[in-house]
């Protein structure tokens, strides 16, 4: 699993290799409101 900015290249990656993502809010230094991509080969963890 890890975490990255959820751009188009970064979702198009993850497809290309066949890894499954989510999106996740998160806040920068600056405290400007983003999503945040978290690929992984395996969701059975999640809620």
């Amino acid at each position: 699993m890890l975490t990255y900015d959820d751009t188009d290249e970064i979702r198009l990656l993850a497809e290309k290799y066949k890894l499954d993502f989510r999106t996740i809010p998160m806040k920068t230094t600056h405290h400007i409101q983003k999503n945040e991509i978290i690929i992984s080969d395996n969701f059975d963890w999640w809620k």
